[in-house]
C-alpha cells in the first residue's frame, strides 16, 4: 500500500482497505513505543496509528495519555531522561525509523490550550512530508483541525469523531473546511450513516474494530482505512 488515497479493487467488488495498528503492535511491545510502530508491519500492517502530545520548547511525544506514572508531559523536555527509562518516544525518532510505513497521526488536545504551538511543532517536523500520502492527520479538537488546515491545505486532514454522534454537522464541516475525511468510530461506519460520508466524497477510516466479520463488511466499501488492535486478524479478511 503506498499510500492513504489507495485503496484498490481485489476482486469482484471488494476493495483492499489500509490497515494500521492502533498505537502500533502492542501486543508484545508498549503502546505508542517505537518497537510497537516498528514490528507494526511484521505483523500485517500497513502502518501504525500513533498519538501526539505537545511537551516544552516545541517536543512532540508520543502518549495517548497527558501523565506516564505522575510524568506531565506537556512539561516535558525532549532531553529529558525520564522518557528512556519510560519508553516515551519523540516524533523525529518516529519519523526517522518508519522508512515509507504510513502513519494515522492524532494530534490530543493540550491541556494549556496551546494550539498553534503544537501544529506549527507537528508540522515543522513532518516537513515536506506533511502533505505526502504517507500521513493522515487527526483530531477530535475541531480547533487543531482548522489550525493544521490552515497551515498544511495540502495535507490530508480528518475530524475524529467518536460513537453516538449525529453525522449531519461533521459531514458539512468537513466538506466546507476542506477535509480529506472523517475518522469514524466502527459502530458509526455502517449503512446509511457510511454511504452519506463515501457520497459526500470524503474518506473513511475506521477506529478501533477488531471483528472480522466487520471488517469484510467494510471491505466492500471504499473505506479508505481500518485502525485495528488485531492487525493479522484484519490483514488477513481484507486482503
Amino acid at each position: 500500500m503506498s499510500g492513504f488515497e489507495d485503496f484498490p479493487l481485489i476482486s469482484g467488488s471488494r476493495y483492499k482497505p489500509v490497515v494500521l495498528a492502533h498505537r502500533g503492535d502492542h501486543r508484545f511491545h508498549k503502546p505508542n513505543s517505537l518497537p510497537a510502530i516498528t514490528s507494526s508491519l511484521n505483523s500485517g500492517a500497513d502502518g501504525a496509528e500513533v498519538d501526539l502530545r505537545l511537551g516544552a520548547e516545541g517536543g512532540i511525544f508520543l502518549s495517548h495519555d497527558p501523565k506516564q506514572k505522575g510524568y506531565e508531559l506537556a512539561k516535558a523536555r525532549e532531553e529529558d531522561l525520564e522518557l528512556e527509562k519510560l519508553s516515551i518516544c519523540t516524533l523525529d525518532k518516529v519519523l526517522a525509523a518508519t522508512g515509507e510505513m504510513l502513519l494515522n497521526l492524532e494530534l490530543k488536545s493540550d491541556p494549556f490550550g496551546r494550539v498553534d504551538e503544537l501544529t506549527d511543532s507537528v508540522l515543522a517536523k513532518c516537513g515536506p512530508l506533511a502533505e505526502s500520502k504517507r500521513l493522515l492527520f487527526s483530531s477530535f479538537d475541531r480547533k487543531v483541525i482548522e489550525s493544521l488546515k490552515s497551515k498544511a491545505p495540502e495535507a490530508k486532514v480528518s475530524l475524529l469523531l467518536e460513537h453516538r454522534i449525529s453525522l449531519d454537522r461533521p459531514i458539512s464541516y468537513a466538506k466546507e473546511l476542506g477535509l480529506f475525511g472523517l475518522n469514524l468510530h466502527h459502530r458509526n461506519a455502517v449503512g446509511k450513516p457510511l454511504a452519506r460520508c463515501l457520497e459526500a466524497g470524503l474518506k473513511v477510516n475506521v477506529w478501533t474494530l477488531d471483528n472480522e466479520k466487520s471488517a469484510i463488511d467494510l471491505s466492500y466499501h471504499p473505506v479508505t482505512g481500518i485502525i485495528t488492535n488485531k492487525i493479522a486478524e484484519i490483514r488477513r479478511v481484507v486482503g
